[in-house]
């Protein structure tokens, strides 16, 4: 676990569309039973967008608990959860085959550009969530789509878990 989580990649796939603003937040909390390490930052549009998207993510080390049946039953209630949230916009819940033990992505399209993404990993005892929502203004390009974004996101917590990996 890292005192400084955004310090930890270089963000390889948003950084093809974004352009990270330098005041990124990390905090880190140490406990027995599982360490928390969190990023936020905001990310702006590369070129001539008029876009941004704020994005958040966490990285949770279980030390005591295995946390798979957890994660399979989060993952499994999401698109109800959603739903009964009354948050609008249509809610997608599907695997991502390949990317550590389990993992799932998470989309909320609001329509015009703005929408929401989580990507929610588990490797081990380590469970990994980036999440970004993105939000377009004016006639300009508008932010990429949810399906611009997916490979996007994998590509940067395949960085980030490998950064992390080599710390530790």
């Amino acid at each position: 676990m890292t005192d400084k989580l955004c310090d930890t990649t270089l963000w390889p796939g948003l950084s093809s569309r974004f352009v990270t603003s330098p005041d990124w937040l990390s905090s880190v909390t140490r406990h027995p039973a599982m360490d928390t390490a969190d990023c936020f930052g905001e990310l702006h549009a590369l070129g001539k967008g008029a876009h941004t998207a704020q994005l958040e993510l966490s990285v949770v080390l279980h030390k005591q608990t295995d946390l798979t049946a957890e994660f399979e039953a989060r993952r499994a209630g999401t698109t109800k959860r959603f739903a009964a949230g009354g948050g609008g916009g249509a809610t997608e819940v599907h695997r991502v085959p390949g990317l550590a033990d389990h993992a799932y992505l998470v989309t909320n399209d609001f329509g015009g550009g703005s929408h929401w993404m989580q990507l929610n990993v588990l490797d081990a005892g380590a469970e990994f969530t980036l999440g970004i929502s993105t939000q377009s203004f004016g006639d300009l390009p508008p932010a990429p789509t949810p399906t611009e974004l997916e490979p996007l996101l994998i590509k940067d917590m395949k960085d980030l878990m490998r950064s992390l990996s080599k710390r530790g």
